[in-house]
């Protein structure tokens, strides 16, 4: 009884060390994982990596055409890029197929890049779990903020070009550790 108890105490801890390391939120302060897309739509970019991004912004923007809250942020998503269309780069990261891709895309417009992730590389390298998910990086390459894009202002965006730190007042979960931000402010 006591050997069970201590097998199925230890398999739940494990199962939650697991899932705190996979949490989005953890890359919050670090650089970003290398961007790797089997197919690029829509972009005047050939080939999409952090050296041709370096110097602007990138709001990542993970989803799914069959995601209805992912659906529902696309009209969001779309003014947030026409409004900052010449000062932040907005891409849309999915791991269904280019013909599925093109097929939506032919009945709603998205107005940013569109990473095709069939083998979910990104997925994974960014832990995420649950779509859709955001991440504001800064020019610097490194993760600023993860969020729901519904979530995502224009005033975050503006912190996010100006070098401003985004304050808790946007939506509590946007800051992991606002003191490892404030030491490394002249870094990112």
């Amino acid at each position: 009884y006591k050997i069970e108890t201590i097998v199925i105490i230890s398999l739940l801890f494990l199962l939650s060390v697991s899932l705190y390391a996979q949490n989005p939120k953890n890359l919050v302060g670090k650089l970003a994982p290398k961007l790797s897309f089997e197919k690029i739509l829509q972009s005047p970019i050939k080939q999409i990596n952090w050296e041709n991004l370096k110097g602007k912004p990138v709001i990542l923007e993970f989803w799914a055409t069959w995601c209805a809250p992912c659906v529902y942020s696309i009209p969001h998503i779309n003014k947030l890029a026409n409004e900052f269309k010449n000062k932040v780069q907005f891409i849309s990261i999915t791991y269904e197929s280019e013909s599925v891709v093109k097929e939506f895309i032919k009945k709603r417009k998205i107005k940013t890049i569109i990473g095709i992730d069939t083998d979910r590389s990104m997925f994974y390298s960014y832990n995420i779990m649950g779509i859709p998910q955001t991440f504001l990086i800064n020019e610097k390459g490194y993760v600023v903020s993860t969020l729901s894009p519904i979530e995502l202002t224009s005033s975050m965006i503006k912190d996010l070009i100006y070098h401003k730190l985004l304050k808790k007042k946007h939506s509590p979960k946007i800051i992991k550790n606002n003191n490892f931000l404030k030491q490394k402010n002249d870094s990112l």
